[in-house]
């Protein structure tokens, strides 16, 4: 997100934006201010610098998100911080009204039950007790790696919406110290004033040197006519993870979008990944046209190193084999590393039902060749597999409504070289509930099936994989096993799992004194698997996340019998920055 002098008005009118100007002091800093995403200007300019928001590039762009808050809204702001004149939220906070004055106006002050916690906010609103309307609100909390206070005016004419807010927020940090404070007014909209200061903002030129920094320790957008970019910083700790079974990753990743018109689009988003366990880098380059947004019709091509794989025939020999010749084998020996294109095209004739049709191509070749082939294996496997796919919507399109997803993939030899015949059923079933204050229940159910059991090399499923390019909590810590052993996933031709993770930002930690006001999510796993060897597998976890990192711990077991205990743990330092 980046802060812009010209931001139309949530809940205004189509004529009205959001103007924005910008003050911060410099208490301290040091040079490891030039490591944090978007901070770059703060680290080389002035210690004292006051400006309108237009001229700065990317300077703190989290900060954005305090500068229009939503009273009456169960959060104060789009997923964050529950607001405390929401009728949900009454249960986590006390309040204290004085008495009214003779105009009926009164003050409600409001601070959390449990203490301080990053989720709830402490304060004061002025109500006209007549009509409920909030004419004046003063609040503070903390949001990500800052402590703010806001002071926000309302009137009749903008239904419970700020006319102006001061936000101040304190930043500590490794021995830097940044105060600063933001005005956001609302303003009727002036398309010459805003298109000025989109030119101020071109003009402006850094150095060679300072281009490459800027792009290697900040977060851009940047916009050209119907061209877009998006650069993730690549000095982040947020992209740093670890887990018990894929060890220590780093990952990376890059936007870009062209525009043909309101219709059609080129979006080109590829990912990279380092496993340093694995010591490999993994990457997925998906390109993709759309010529049918409404209709989710595009043509997309991903180009892609997939993840590492075993053989399974030759699993099976292995176990034949004697102890004393197992042990001059390398424990990978049976690995092969995998690179991959697909092509699809994709449509929907009807809004509850998308087609996805194409092909997938793999080359899996030995991560130890001439070893392979010394014992009498082939060191390289080609495969060529067209595929369907049939998304059902049933309730509509809905993150909180579930989605049938049907999978069908058969290998045809010969073409491209393919030496590989298989045919693979896969079905699943995701959805997500909303409730109250933030708590989500996300569900998973999945099978899948390998039909022809005399073609057993790899046995790849596409929605049950070890995953080299983690996402972080958001993204894949509630659909994955987190203990299971890279080899189980290609070890059975037919798998049955169930995923379920249950969210909230006040389950159990909030309560704790003094450390439970750092917790800004918990959230409770169950994850099961049926498998031609596991009867059943079963993992059981708990994790949380705070403004730093994310952490989580879990057991397995097989069967009822307890197998092994392990966490994860991602760094969430400047995660939305």
């Amino acid at each position: 997100m980046m802060l812009s002098g010209s931001a139309p008005a949530k809940g205004a009118q189509p004529d009205s934006i959001v103007r924005l100007r910008l003050h911060y002091d410099i208490d301290r800093r040091n040079f490891l201010l030039w490591l944090i995403p978007n901070m770059y200007e703060v680290a080389r300019g002035d210690r004292h610098t006051d400006m309108a928001a237009e001229d700065h590039l990317s300077t703190m762009t989290v900060l954005e998100t305090l500068t229009t808050p939503s009273l009456m809204s169960e959060t104060l702001y789009p997923g964050e911080l529950l607001s405390p004149l929401h009728a949900n939220n009454r249960r986590y906070y006390h309040y204290e009204q004085s008495p009214p004055t003779p105009d009926s106006m009164a003050y409600l002050r409001f601070r959390p039950r449990m203490g301080r916690h990053v989720q709830l906010v402490r304060g004061a609103a002025l109500m006209d007790l007549r009509t409920g309307k909030i004419r004046k609100a003063f609040f503070k909390g903390e949001h990500d790696m800052f402590d703010f206070e806001t002071d926000i005016s309302d009137d009749n004419r903008q239904n419970g919406r700020f006319v102006s807010s001061t936000t101040t927020t304190r930043f500590s940090f490794l021995g830097n110290k940044i105060r600063s404070r933001i005005v956001a007014d609302l303003e009727p909209a002036d398309t010459t004033q805003s298109a000025a200061a989109d030119t101020a903002q071109q003009r402006r030129k850094l150095d060679t040197l300072e281009r490459l920094w800027s792009h290697l320790a900040s977060s851009h957008s940047l916009t050209a006519g119907n061209a877009s970019l998006r650069l993730w910083p690549i000095v982040n700790p947020a992209y740093l993870s670890y887990s018990q079974s894929s060890g220590i990753s780093y990952r990376m990743k890059l936007s870009l979008r062209y525009a043909f018109g309101s219709r059609h689009r080129i979006e080109l988003t590829p990912q990279a990944g380092y496993n340093f366990k694995l010591h490999q880098l993994f990457y997925n380059i998906p390109a993709r046209y759309t010529f049918a947004p409404q209709r989710d019709g595009y043509v997309e091509a991903v180009v892609g190193n997939g993840n590492r794989i075993g053989n399974s025939n030759i699993s099976q020999d292995m176990e034949t084999l004697p102890e004393d010749t197992l042990a001059k084998l390398p424990d990978d020996f049976n690995t092969f590393k995998d690179m991959r294109v697909r092509l699809a095209v994709s449509y929907s004739p009807w809004p509850r039902l998308q087609f996805i049709a194409g092909a997938t191509f793999h080359q899996r070749k030995a991560l130890y060749a001439e070893l392979m082939e010394s014992r009498g294996y082939r060191k390289t496997y080609n495969s060529f597999a067209p595929n369907a796919e049939l998304l059902l919507r049933p309730w509509g399109r809905h993150d909180y409504r579930p989605t049938l997803t049907i999978n069908y993939e058969r290998s045809i030899k010969d073409i491209l070289r393919s030496d590989i015949d298989y045919e693979r059923i896969e079905g699943n079933i995701s959805w997500l509930t909303r409730f109250r204050a933030l708590t989500t229940l996300r569900v998973g159910l999945g099978a899948g099936l390998y039909t022809q059991r005399r073609s057993r090399d790899f046995l790849d499923f596409a929605h049950f994989c070890a995953n080299y390019l983690p996402g972080g909590w958001d993204d894949d810590w509630s659909g994955d096993f987190q203990l299971l052993d890279s080899r189980s996933y290609n070890e059975s031709d037919h798998y049955v799992r169930a995923n379920a993770a249950f969210e909230s930002p006040l389950m159990a930690a909030a309560w704790i004194p003094w450390a439970g006001r750092y917790v800004a999510s918990e959230c409770l796993y169950l994850n099961t698997l049926l498998t031609g060897r596991v009867h059943p597998y079963t993992e059981l976890g708990y994790g949380l996340t705070t403004r730093w990192f994310s952490l989580g711990a879990f057991a397995s077991f097989e069967k009822t019998r307890f197998d092994s205990a392990g966490c994860k743990m991602t760094l969430e330092l400047f995660r939305h920055w």
